[in-house]
């Protein structure tokens, strides 16, 4: 089964302002130390929006880079989800979900990734360390929000 996570939390912030932090790719590592670079990819008529990020990844003594182009939707200021693009990616399939919530005073914040890599993950301690990377980077970016 492909590494998933999912993290729940309140954030004293408004809707608004939580759905403009998670939308602004051109400076997302500001929110997050598990990416390295993490930009818009340009638009070429009506094509989706795509984003990239790459990230660096090490599960012990083994180290590597990891690419995604990612296709970018939302459903108003309540829901993100990104799907990567195989082809362009080094992931079978990789999928997150970002669900916003106004709460008396904030926003509830949901997040969710299931991850399938196109790489050799280390047998037994690899999907474990994965996983649990996937869980403190979303812990990460919330906490920087």
């Amino acid at each position: 089964m492909p590494p998933s996570a999912a993290i729940r939390v309140a954030l004293d912030a408004p809707l608004a302002g939580v759905f403009d932090v998670l939308t602004d790719y051109d400076d997302f590592e500001r929110i997050s130390s598990v990416y390295d670079d993490a930009h818009f990819l340009p638009r070429l008529g009506d094509d989706p929006v795509r984003v990239y990020t790459r990230v660096k990844g090490c599960v012990w003594f083994y180290c590597q880079t990891l690419e995604r182009v990612e296709v970018l939707t939302n459903e108003g200021l309540t829901c993100l989800r990104t799907e990567a693009i195989p082809n362009a990616s080094d992931f079978k399939r990789s999928v997150s979900t970002w669900t916003l919530r106004e709460v008396e005073g904030g926003t509830e914040v949901t997040y969710s990734i299931l991850m399938e890599p196109d790489f050799f993950v280390p047998p037994l301690i690899g999907p474990y360390v994965l996983k649990r990377r996937l869980r403190n980077g979303g812990t990460d970016a919330i906490a920087r929000m």
